[in-house]
């Protein structure tokens, strides 16, 4: 199983490959009144037939879908006690949660509370 920092690295170029099978665009502007600015229309086709695209989305979405899975349940398996003075307050805290009160808890510490 891959490591967790892995996961995260490869998750966000995962997502923007996804994104870029849907990327095209028709634009046509008109002018506000008469006199108005004449601009020409513009247009970016998507460069994929049917069978492409359904190739492309497939082999994306199986590697975000894997990327986002291998991180949820690395989250999952992730835990930890909260202790204090030697107490355990919290016990097997799943990793999301503590991340969540780490955060709050230097907010908190930054502003003097």
């Amino acid at each position: 199983m891959a490591h967790l920092s892995q996961v995260i690295a490869v998750e966000k170029d995962a997502k923007e490959k996804a994104a870029a099978l849907f990327s095209g665009i028709a634009r046509s502007y008109t002018p506000k009144d008469e006199d108005g600015e004449q601009l020409p229309p513009e247009s970016t086709r998507m460069r994929f037939t049917v069978k492409q695209v359904v190739t492309l989305i497939q082999e994306s979405f199986t590697t975000l879908f894997d990327v986002i899975a291998t991180k949820d349940w690395s989250n999952c398996l992730a835990q930890a006690d909260i202790t204090v003075d030697g107490k355990v307050l919290l016990a097997k805290v799943p990793n999301a949660c503590l991340c969540e009160e780490v955060a709050d808890a230097r907010c908190c510490r930054d502003v003097g509370i």
